[in-house]
């Protein structure tokens, strides 16, 4: 708890399931006030042009968590750190943003990535502290993806055990643009993932990949959303977890098919592994339809391993314990792959094996 606490109501899902499931929303409090905190260190490549706008440049494109979250970040930030790239530049190398909070940090930040038209780029969030620290952390990435743009943004959980992040996406896919998205969870105490995406042009995509190895106490509370109103847009969210102790995990995920979207796929997929009796498991999907020429799909695989792939690893002499082990952290590996910085990629499966 913070002097001046106050309570937000976050990753509002767009169609209400029932009052009683309290699954609609969720609510948090969060500090009434920033404290002093250490910089991120940031990696531009040089063809990227970094600007500081006001805390609320680019409000119109809205994130995943609502307005509640967003008007408060907007008094809090100071500014939104802007990354550009010019028309046709393809940039290999990634924007760099490595956040790392200190013991009882309050933090609010907030980032922007702009793509010029046929151009690429990527941007890795890297948010970490100390594996025992405690902490509040407030972020937004919001992202313009002009035509035949693409865009790739990364970001790693690997906050200590008493840290509480709210994170949220606000994304824009114009005409032919391709917007990619990975989160990988695996640290802090409460996490809180916000994402919305508008896929406003004809031909424009987006790619999600989520994981997560939830433990002990562990919270996780995410709200997806995809916007489809481009014709022949496409959506593609895949989401695979491990959740151990008395963990708990919420994810919500929408498809919204609006009218005029003729020719528009999306699909969404959840693997989740609970190993033990103690987990809290909870998913919402849901496709929104007004359109009639489109194609949605939805499914999840949620229990404990196959036992007859257990017998057969035990037959190879592993013990059960070491075979969750193993094919937890592999399914993991696959996220980590995908970091876009050596460095920060070999901590993340330091902290992962740990």
């Amino acid at each position: 708890m913070y002097m001046g606490d106050n309570t937000l109501k976050i990753n509002k899902i767009p169609a209400l399931t029932w009052n009683w499931l309290k699954m609609n929303d969720a609510a948090v409090m969060v500090p009434a006030e920033t404290t002093g905190k250490k910089e991120p260190v940031i990696v531009t490549p040089d063809e990227i042009t970094v600007m500081k706008e006001a805390s609320d440049h680019a409000s119109h494109i809205p994130g995943g968590m609502g307005d509640e979250f967003e008007k408060d970040l907007h008094k809090k930030a100071d500014g939104t750190l802007v990354f550009s790239s010019e028309e046709g530049k393809c940039i290999s190398k990634p924007v760099v943003v490595s956040c790392e909070y200190e013991e009882g940090a309050v933090t609010a930040d907030r980032y922007m990535v702009r793509a010029g038209k046929g151009s690429r780029i990527s941007m890795l969030i890297d948010f970490s502290s100390d594996r025992n620290a405690g902490g509040f952390a407030m972020a937004q990435t919001v992202v313009e993806a002009e035509a035949d743009s693409i865009v790739k943004i990364v970001q790693i959980n690997r906050l200590g055990n008493e840290f509480t992040l709210l994170n949220d996406v606000a994304a824009v896919a114009h005409e032919g643009a391709t917007i990619e998205i990975v989160n990988v969870f695996l640290g802090g105490k409460e996490t809180y993932q916000g994402c919305r995406i508008d896929l406003s042009g004809t031909g424009s995509g987006v790619k999600k990949d989520i994981g997560y190895f939830l433990k002990g106490s562990q919270k996780l509370d995410m709200n997806y959303v995809v916007d489809h109103k481009g014709k022949k847009s496409n959506s593609d969210i895949k989401v695979s977890g491990v959740m151990e102790g008395e963990s708990e995990k919420l994810f919500r995920g929408t498809i919204d098919f609006k009218n005029g979207c003729a020719g528009a796929k999306g699909a969404e997929i959840e693997e989740v592994i609970l190993r033990d009796d103690g987990v809290v498991n909870k998913t919402i999907p849901v496709i929104l339809c007004a359109e009639e020429d489109v194609e949605g799909s939805h499914g999840a695989t949620i229990g404990r391993l196959d036992e007859d792939l257990i017998f057969y690893m035990q037959t190879r002499g592993f013990e059960e314990e070491e075979i969750y082990r193993l094919i937890s952290r592999s399914k993991l590996v696959s996220f980590c792959d995908k970091i876009l910085d050596e460095d920060i990629r070999n901590k993340t499966m330091t902290f992962l094996s740990e």
